[in-house]
């Protein structure tokens, strides 16, 4: 697989919110995370190359070395200081599941992730909410 490959995998993934964070970003900010927050992890972390200029400065800017100037980059600088210390969740206290103290089964917390909603996930959640193998 040839570098754009690489970066064409990671865009084409979904970056979710926890809900407890979806409320300190506008409609553009959100949508800009949900479109390029998995592709921005991938080159973070070093799992995909910059292969342009812009991709250059915007690893510049997560670094810390260079001034967020555009949406995306201001969002995701916005992104990383909120997520640092996220608040537990009073149900699930954020392990993302919690077992039903009325039937005794494990259920998605609805409370800080949604249907499995946390970050790049790579499952599939069907129209009940559950993990599709």
């Amino acid at each position: 697989m040839n570098e754009e490959q690489q970066h064409k995998k990671y865009r084409d993934m979904d970056f979710f919110l926890p809900v407890w964070l979806e409320k300190q970003f506008t409609h553009q900010e959100s949508m800009e995370l949900e479109i390029n927050g998995c592709w921005i992890q991938a080159l973070e972390r070093g799992f995909v190359s910059p292969i342009t200029d812009e991709h250059s400065k915007l690893l510049e800017v997560v670094r810390g070395n260079a001034q967020p100037s555009t949406l995306l980059e201001h969002a995701w600088i916005k992104y990383k200081k909120l997520s640092v210390n996220p608040p537990p969740c009073d149900v699930c206290a954020g392990m993302g599941y919690y077992y039903d103290p009325a039937n005794g089964r494990r259920e998605t917390c609805s409370g800080c992730h949604g249907a499995g909603r946390i970050g790049c996930t790579a499952v599939q959640i069907t129209v009940e909410g559950h993990y599709a193998k």
